[in-house]
């Protein structure tokens, strides 16, 4: 399996994240998009069932 690529897109509202990466979306080779606010979101969801699970 070939090494792949991590690009972390990182700025302020408005300074053209969205932009870069829908023009990436050109590019022949496959590419996964996570958007940090999500990683967030996901990170809540695992600790608040660790909470109720009483796994924490």
């Amino acid at each position: 399996m070939d090494k792949g690529r991590i690009i972390f897109l990182n700025g302020v509202t408005s300074s053209g994240k969205t932009s870069i990466v829908e023009a990436m979306q050109t590019y022949s080779e496959p590419f996964f998009y996570v958007v940090a606010n999500d990683l967030l979101k996901i990170r809540l969801v695992i600790n608040t069932y660790k909470i109720i699970t009483g796994s924490i």
